[in-house]
């Protein structure tokens, strides 16, 4: 069993606690249909997506600035500023990476749940959305702390409408398989991100990343 496989199913195993008030409305209000639930998590999705869109073309802007100021501080011979710039655009192409690895990863995501009425099997679809969602949520901290909290609202309403779906259907449930394709839509979206990366942005001049490397040794 993988790492990821293991995180799936203790985080599905895990008992949910729910406050009293939580049970209170529960009982009082009936919770609205799955599917009009299912297309709110949806609309949800597609605006952290719009705002990673965002966050990435200012990332691009930041890059575009630092690159600039790195290249014409190195051909003034001023390795310690040059230095310094690389340092800082390194870290923003992190940065940058994370954001467009998680904009993939919902993609696949939104395809999914968008097309869950058609698939017709809303287990198969929404167990490694969840999984893959949870993964988003803890990347995307370290780029919008404040986003964090939203990809949660939205995992538990996944998680609310997966394990509803479940007992509706009341079929066995294939945890491993989940994680594994869970996996793969995690995996596939880091290589291309990386490769969007290196198309996009241009690589500092192999003189300057051999000085840094000297400097930060």
């Amino acid at each position: 069993m993988t790492a990821l496989t293991r995180k799936f199913v203790k985080s599905w195993e895990r008992p949910r606690k729910e406050s009293t008030y939580s049970r209170f409305k529960r009982f009082l209000i009936p919770p609205e249909p799955l599917k009009q639930r299912l297309y709110k998590a949806i609309r949800c999705l597609q605006a952290q997506m719009e705002r990673l869109g965002q966050i990435e073309k200012q990332f691009a802007r930041r890059d575009k600035e630092l690159f600039t100021a790195a290249t014409q501080a190195y051909a003034n011979h001023d390795l310690a500023r040059a230095t310094m710039y690389a340092n800082e655009l390194l870290e923003i192409r992190k940065l940058a990476r994370i954001t467009v690895q998680s904009q993939l990863a919902l993609e696949q995501i939104l395809l999914r749940l968008e097309t869950v009425e058609l698939i017709g099997d809303m287990v198969v679809t929404l167990a490694p959305a969840t999984t893959v969602l949870k993964s988003v949520s803890d990347d995307v901290g370290w780029v919008v702390p404040e986003a964090e909290k939203e990809f949660e609202s939205v995992g538990e309403v996944l998680d609310g409408l997966l394990v509803e779906s479940w007992s509706r259907k009341g079929e066995f449930f294939d945890a491993r398989a989940a994680s594994e394709n869970a996996r793969k839509i995690l995996e596939s979206a880091s290589e291309v991100a990386e490769e969007m990366i290196k198309e996009r942005l241009p690589e500092l001049p192999p003189a300057l990343l051999a000085a840094r490397e000297k400097i930060t040794a």
